[in-house]
């Protein structure tokens, strides 16, 4: 990607020595950069050359010190290390309630990620309540609209999506899309994402609004396609949500117009190396085989999903179940011998923490009594 491109060219001509601090936040920034498309070796590289930095520049009293593991949590979270991610930002928040006012939109920003890894492990304490403030504090701090806040309330509306309360993340995308001025509405960096997460909330919560919702799943998958937001991580998770989207509709072709560049990415592009997002996207193609009536067609994939979930450390939490539940779904509906398999490990691992009720269960129990799992395509 051009980001990393152009900081691998500039990295070597910075002197270490210097007192200006630009060696350290490149270091900083490509480490970030590596992690979020899977170069996961090179990110570790550098990690421990910017780790030796820190160590040399600051006490361990520092925040600047501590905030380093703001930069360990990315990788982790990229890894799907998700306890060594929380981990890792603990101290850091706890730091932060004695950093200078300079530091005030890490602070704000550490907090906000803290939120999403407890989100993610079903922490007690990442309620909406603590979301919705966040991202409030994040308005008060640096203005209404701003992108951080913006990124709050769209992590948020994909965790209520996750958890199944879909009528919920709707009232939270309206009331973040009501209230932004006019300049953070327009720009597409910030209003694609969240136009999708909106869209498929929407469709989740009220899927009978078919002939209202697919023109603007169309648009926004043809703007998506010409190329506003660069083809990096938010710009996979908006199309991921469209193609969603498309699948609750039942409007089988554009899924696989929307599926298209997305598979031409994992065969060539940076995806084809970061199997998080690509072993995604082959769980969506499954998903669009057995919705076209052909579940076989998907079995290699999802099973090739659940296997890089089975093979990060526990716990992986709601995506783990329903990639399981997934292919459980195609095996049943494929008539595959070790379907009742399929479907008790999808019960193990259905996590503990998630409230009774959750639309899957429902799917999980017409499974049981012989369903096919196709009327549930883009609930995974």
């Amino acid at each position: 990607m051009e980001a990393i491109e152009i900081g691998e060219q500039v990295l070597p001509r910075l002197r270490p020595e210097s007192s200006s601090g630009d060696y350290e936040n490149l270091l900083y920034q490509l480490i970030v950069a590596y992690a979020n498309v899977g170069r996961f070796a090179e990110a570790e590289a550098l990690h421990e050359t910017a780790w030796a930095r820190v160590r040399q520049l600051y006490r361990p009293s520092d925040y600047e010190y501590v905030f380093f593991n703001l930069y360990t949590h990315v990788l982790r979270v990229n890894q799907g290390r998700w306890l060594e991610a929380e981990a890792a930002l603990l101290p850091l928040v706890e730091a932060g309630a004695q950093a200078a006012p300079r530091f005030g939109r890490f602070v704000q920003r550490t907090r906000q990620t803290l939120w999403v890894i407890q989100a993610r492990l079903g922490r007690p304490q990442a309620t909406v309540a603590a979301a919705q403030q966040l991202a409030a504090d994040m308005d008060a701090l640096l203005g209404p609209g701003n992108s951080s806040s913006q990124r709050m309330h769209n992590d948020l509306a994909r965790h209520l999506i996750e958890r199944g309360d879909h009528a919920q993340a709707v009232r939270v995308q309206a009331a973040l899309a009501a209230r932004l001025p006019e300049a953070a509405a327009r720009n597409p960096n910030q209003r694609l994402p969240r136009e999708a997460v909106a869209l498929l909330a929407e469709a989740l919560a009220t899927p009978q609004r078919r002939a209202e919702l697919l023109p603007r799943a169309r648009a926004l998958a043809a703007e998506l396609r010409s190329g506003p937001v660069p083809a990096g991580p938010p710009w996979v998770e908006a199309m991921t949500a469209v193609l969603r989207a498309a699948l609750v509709l039942d409007d089988l072709a554009l899924a696989q117009d929307v599926l298209a560049p997305l598979q031409q990415m994992q065969a060539g592009g940076w995806l084809r190396g970061y199997d998080a997002w690509r072993t995604r996207v082959g769980q969506l193609a499954g998903e669009l085989a057995r919705a076209r009536g052909r579940p076989a067609d998907g079995v290699a994939a999802l099973r090739e999903r659940v296997a890089f979930l089975d093979g990060l450390p526990p716990p992986q939490g709601l995506p783990h179940w329903r990639a399981q539940l997934d292919l459980a779904a195609s095996l049943v509906a494929a008539g595959a011998p070790d379907a009742p398999q399929a479907l008790a490990r999808a019960d193990a691992l259905r996590p503990a923490w998630l409230a009774a009720g959750h639309p899957l269960d429902a799917l999980r129990q017409a499974l049981g009594r012989g369903g096919n799992g196709a009327a549930w395509a883009g609930q995974f």
